[in-house]
């Protein structure tokens, strides 16, 4: 195992905070912010192209359960099963990036739930 460097772990844990804050504040564009943090450092820092790569992993997830909850909420009966999805869709956007900044600034290379076994090490 190795050891990551402080800024590491700092951009790391940013990885996930930003495109968070971002999504709230540009509705729904957190994943170009997770996308330019993997673009300029897939070749630097992997630990941090790893976590941003599972963050944008994560923003792709919750556009596809965004849509279905979508699709659900047309026809009246699905759509209690449209408001499930939306929360799991708030589980997926707040709390597992807030799981994922703790890990990251602790420095491990955690595999977040969902998206882990899609994104490469």
């Amino acid at each position: 195992m190795s050891i990551v460097r402080q800024e590491d772990r700092t951009w790391g844990a940013l990885a996930h905070v930003l495109p968070l804050v971002a999504s709230v504040a540009l509705g729904g564009f957190g994943w170009l912010v997770a996308l330019v943090i993997y673009l300029t450092n897939r070749e630097k820092s992997p630990f941090v192209a790893f976590h941003a790569y599972q963050e944008l992993w994560l923003h792709g997830i919750n556009f596809l359960v965004l849509a279905a909850a979508l699709i659900l909420s047309i026809t009246v009966v699905l759509i209690p099963l449209a408001i499930l999805l939306g929360i799991v869709s708030f589980v997926l956007m707040v709390v597992i990036p807030i799981v994922g900044a703790v890990q990251a600034s602790n420095g491990n290379w955690y595999r977040l739930p969902i998206v882990g076994a899609l994104s490469r090490r």
